[in-house]
């Protein structure tokens, strides 16, 4: 399980939403290595992420070990996939 500073980019999802699931499995087959996705219901969150907050919100915790959430997270991901890969595999 992947922790803060760990040199792995890791996007935490709420596995009992559907649509995160979804987006989830999208991101991490479009991601080709950049990302991880893990389920915070069944990962080891770090320190930084308080678990009632990490099911509001995705949060995306960089290779340095810095932690974005929600919109921020999103554009973090949205910046490393390519505009035009997250465009492709959310309209499909």
């Amino acid at each position: 399980m992947d922790t803060e500073g760990s040199g792995r980019v890791v996007l935490y999802y709420d596995g009992s939403c559907e649509l995160c699931r979804r987006f989830a499995a999208r991101i991490e087959k479009q991601a080709s290595g950049k990302l991880v996705c893990q389920n915070l219901q069944t990962a080891i969150l770090p320190p930084s992420i308080e678990p009632l907050q990490a099911q509001k919100e995705i949060h995306l915790v960089e290779a340095d070990g810095s932690v974005l959430s929600g919109l921020t997270a999103l554009l973090e991901v949205y910046r490393l996939l390519g505009s035009h890969k997250m465009l492709l595999g959310l309209s499909e």
